[in-house]
């Protein structure tokens, strides 16, 4: 989560800093490394965000399965905690 979220930030903060050099330097050709940069890290970081939160809910509900079939077998208490 933390990489995902940091792969955003850096890829605004590429994009920001190159449209401001390249703003004040007057050069007239415009140069989309930069952003296509910037809006790839951006793009990746958002993939990892999501398969981040996919894999967390995915564990959850195993945890949750498994603490079930725990009380039913009489290993754990019953459901006196929450989870």
């Amino acid at each position: 989560m933390r990489t995902a979220l940091s792969l955003i930030g850096f890829g605004f903060t590429i994009f920001q800093f190159f449209q401001h050099l390249q703003e004040s330097s007057g050069v007239e050709k415009k140069v989309h490394a930069a952003r296509n940069f910037g809006v790839s890290l951006v793009a990746i970081g958002i993939f990892l965000l999501v398969m981040g939160i996919y894999g967390h809910v995915r564990f959850m509900l195993e945890l949750r399965t498994e603490h079930k079939r725990f009380v039913s077998a009489g290993l754990i208490p019953d459901d006196r905690f929450p989870y």
